[in-house]
């Protein structure tokens, strides 16, 4: 049976933003809905990397605030970064350097002195700086810390397609952040390409018009959070069986 194709587009949503919104179908057939599956999507990578933050460096026994910029950053862009940002609020030289070779941050400041770091306060974000930068959420006291762990700057590595509505008749086994996921996107470009995804497992979930006709649609990353795409629309498809 060929299913009845409907096309999404953010940009004529109901009301909401371009990933959290209302939708509407301009659907009018008369035969019964019986299930949907997502077709193809196409979702243009242009939210950031890291969001907006700020972490607390303590030099000393003495705390400063730093703060990041959103943006897409590159291992070294957010090393130079945060080598002059934190030089920059107190009275000696910081050097933050990153090895391609380990994949690690090491960062130091002239000895007797001493330094750590505290995110702890800090981790109300979809993608904290301390898991890009491979630390834990408080370092230790030291003159120079390597991470413990390699450096990850991918905020996600994958989009969920998010609706309350869509997903009624399917209770979800995912954690909490996961309910309510109707698709799984893995991001598989660099920044500002687009991202072109078809499931092909081709499952049907069971709905009918009345569910289906007016829904929510939210794009969540790995953390639950809402992704910013800055302004840019996205499409999917609805195939109605």
């Amino acid at each position: 049976m060929q299913p009845t194709l409907l096309i999404v587009n953010s940009k004529d949503r109901l009301s909401g933003s371009s990933t959290d919104f209302n939708y509407q179908l301009k659907y009018y057939g008369k035969e019964e809905v019986q299930s949907y599956r997502i077709g193809k999507i196409t979702i243009p990578y242009s939210f950031y990397n890291l969001k907006a933050q700020f972490f607390r460096f303590y030099y000393n026994g003495s705390p400063t605030n730093v703060d990041l910029p959103a943006g897409n950053y590159t291992a070294q862009s957010l090393a130079n970064y945060l080598q002059n940002e934190i030089s920059n609020d107190i009275p000696a030289a910081v050097t933050v350097t990153f090895s391609t070779i380990t994949n690690k941050f090491t960062v130091s400041v002239p000895t007797p002195n001493t330094f750590y770091f505290d995110f702890i306060d800090f981790t109300d974000y979809n993608y904290s700086l301390y898991k890009a930068l491979g630390f834990p959420k408080t370092t230790t006291v030291a003159s120079v810390y390597v991470s413990p762990n390699c450096a990850n700057l991918n905020c996600s590595d994958n989009i969920y397609i998010y609706s309350q509505a869509l997903s009624f008749y399917t209770p979800s086994i995912f954690q909490t952040q996961r309910d309510h996921i109707i698709q799984l996107v893995p991001i598989l470009v660099n920044p500002f390409n687009f991202i072109f995804y078809e499931d092909q497992q081709q499952i049907n979930f069971p709905t009918d018009f009345s569910t289906i006709s007016t829904f929510d649609v939210k794009l969540v990353d790995d953390y639950g959070k809402t992704i910013d795409l800055n302004g840019l629309d996205w499409t999917f498809e609805i195939q109605l069986f």
